[in-house]
């Protein structure tokens, strides 16, 4: 396996778990009618910046006790 193939199979797994979440987090918000209206464009925003920060930090350390 290419390791840009492996790496990119993570990503866009990591990604769909993380909308799932936000997805059904909105959708709670909703449902209880939280008032929370304008939060949706943050929640959709995140991962955008999240899980590139996060897969570029892992290659920061080498050990898992260094981070």
């Amino acid at each position: 396996m290419r390791l840009s193939a492996y790496w990119l199979a993570n990503f866009i797994f990591d990604f769909i778990k993380f909308e799932i979440t936000i997805c059904t987090t909105l959708a709670l918000f909703h449902f209880f009618d939280l008032g929370y209206d304008s939060s949706w464009a943050t929640y959709l925003a995140f991962p955008f910046g999240i899980l590139p920060f996060t897969y570029v930090m892992s290659f920061a350390f080498t050990v898992d006790s260094a981070a």
